[in-house]
């Protein structure tokens, strides 16, 4: 191979030192993370704390034909855990014994709320199972068990000081045995599903057909696309194929996407934005009515309300983004660890705009907004800077928490404790940057550099083979120097997507990029000569393949 291909082993031996690197292990044990996965180490559900007991409880429901409440989160991966795990507790028990909740994100607000708890009680309900929350919440299980309820919480998010005391499935928990901590929450909702399949014995094609659901939202939720999940968003992709699932299959139909070649970047910017503008811009119920709706008619009139909300979400997202970078320069101009406050950004896009600053200025970001007299919002990371470690150290400025080490969301209590938060962050981060120094420097991240001639569609479709990528296991990045820019256009119906060629020695590479900002514009509009980084990936359009490089970041020569 180094001799044959000597490009694509090149490739292949950067993704092997990703993963190296990832697991912290010794070149020599590599056969560790390259071993196939078996159907025992796939389907070990059995290895979680207590999913002998959670499994007992389900059943004893179901043979006294208890009302089971399945209670959610609103977004992509709160959502797909709720339909999930409704679809296989249908195949144990009567349908009209399920019911589920997703609480409002504007009313309120994320996880388990006593107003919720107390009107789920009164419709007769015997046992809460909560999927992707619950973890710290355990005053509101407290409650919910007050009340003659069962709960048993299913998350994947850090654990606090105090685990809620009931059944608990979160493999992140210290005395956990499951072998892989990185699955989302749809993802530990469908180990229990498994362990529900094994015991009671209901046909295994049940689990299998649902794993399109966990891979949209294993690829949805950013989780590390190692391990055990590249295997779910693997064969998720593999079922998508299929279209066997017609509400999946109309959804692409909504955005002119071909279900046949869908991959995991069409999961990330198509279905997963759709799904998530429900309970962003409105009620998580519409993405949850696609997903549920068993005939054409409904599912065509869901997705095309999915399509309007994604639609409204990506306007108010760019007004917002523009404004929470002015107000930035006013409120925490100099900050390390922005904490933005913009009243008037849309509940429900304010971490997506976090995420679009973060991505911008290579540094993590929280933005917040003013509901009811509190400041609500969500932060987004950097891959160097684990946020939830970070603002854990300020909760005591916080009335609500939660997230991991790229996301989390929050809520204060009062103005004074948001300037308190602002420095004691700030402070944090500066304590990081002298440990160490380069740790916001960022020109792009690249495996290698290339010369033009080396970008073919034989090298795009050699990369393409190695789907599916994601956090932690992202498609290579390459690096190009002295470009020659020309020709460039804006395109898109919002005019935000930007094409150009880029020349060097008489080969011309057709570029694009997406979701372009304005200075990158205009350094293309003034055709220089610049390196690009970015991927090689296959282009089809009317019948005929080629190679296309989709460019993220522009890098302006030294005058």
């Amino acid at each position: 191979l180094p001799k044959k291909r000597p490009l694509f082993y090149k490739i292949m031996e950067s993704l092997l030192n990703r993963l190296l690197n990832y697991y912290q292990i010794d070149e020599n044990d590599y056969q560790k993370i390259i071993a196939p996965v078996d159907e025992t180490n796939f389907a070990a559900g059995h290895q979680f704390k207590d999913i002998d007991k959670c499994v007992e409880l389900v059943k004893t429901a179901m043979k006294e034909n208890k009302k089971i409440f399945i209670y959610g989160d609103y977004d992509c991966d709160g959502v797909t855990a709720v339909y999930l795990l409704s679809c296989v507790l249908a195949e144990l028990m009567e349908r009209d014994k399920i019911d589920h909740y997703i609480p409002s994100r504007f009313t309120e607000g994320y996880g388990l709320n006593n107003e919720a708890i107390k009107e789920i009680a009164d419709r007769g309900t015997n046992l809460i199972i909560t999927v992707d929350l619950g973890i710290s919440q355990s005053e509101e299980v407290e409650y919910a068990k007050s009340l003659g309820m069962d709960i048993i919480v299913t998350d994947h998010h850090n654990t606090g000081t105090v685990i809620p005391d009931c059944i608990v499935l979160d493999p992140k928990q210290e005395d956990c045995g499951y072998p892989f901590d990185g699955i989302c929450g749809c993802g530990v909702a469908y180990k229990l599903s498994q362990a529900l399949q094994r015991t009671v014995g209901f046909d295994r094609s049940v689990i299998l057909r649902l794993l399109d659901i966990a891979g949209i939202a294993t690829i949805g939720d950013v989780v590390p696309l190692v391990d055990e999940n590249r295997t779910i968003a693997k064969y998720g992709l593999y079922e998508i194929k299929t279209g066997r699932r017609e509400n999946i299959r109309i959804l692409l139909e909504e955005m002119s996407r071909d279900y046949t070649r869908i991959d995991s970047y069409g999961i990330s910017f198509g279905i997963v934005p759709h799904i998530n503008a429900a309970g962003r811009m409105s009620s998580a119920e519409t993405a949850l009515a696609l997903l549920e709706a068993d005939n054409t008619a409904d599912i065509r009139e869901n997705a095309q309300t999915l399509a309007q909300y994604n639609a409204q979400r990506k306007s108010v997202q760019q007004e917002a983004f523009e404004r929470s970078m002015e107000l930035m320069e006013t409120q925490c101009p100099d900050s390390l660890l922005p904490v933005i406050r913009d009243d008037e950004a849309h509940e429900g896009i304010v971490g997506i705009v976090a995420g679009k600053i973060c991505e911008k200025l290579h540094r993590p970001v929280i933005v917040l907004t003013e509901k009811d007299g509190k400041l609500k919002g969500s932060g987004r990371s950097i891959d160097e800077v684990d946020l939830f470690s970070v603002v854990s150290k300020s909760r005591h400025l916080l009335e609500r928490f939660g997230g991991h080490k790229a996301a989390c969301g929050l809520t204060i209590d009062s103005e004074e404790k948001l300037e308190l938060l602002r420095k004691e962050l700030d402070d944090e981060m500066k304590r990081l940057v002298e440990e160490e120094s380069d740790l916001l420097n960022f020109e792009g991240k690249y495996d290698m550099v290339l010369e033009p001639e080396e970008v073919t569609l034989r090298l795009a479709e050699e990369i393409q083979s190695m789907e599916p990528f994601g956090n932690g296991n992202e498609k290579p990045a390459f690096r190009i120097n002295d470009m020659q820019l020309s020709r460039g256009f804006l395109m898109g119906e919002m005019k935000n997507h930007l094409k150009f060629n880029a020349e060097k020695n008489g080969r011309i590479i057709e570029c694009v990029m997406f979701y372009v900002e304005p200075e990158y514009v205009d350094i293309v509009f003034k055709e220089p000569v610049v390196d690009i980084i970015g991927k090689a990936s296959v282009n089809e359009f009317r019948g005929r393949r080629s190679v296309q490089f989709i460019v993220d970041r522009i890098l302006e020569k030294q005058r």
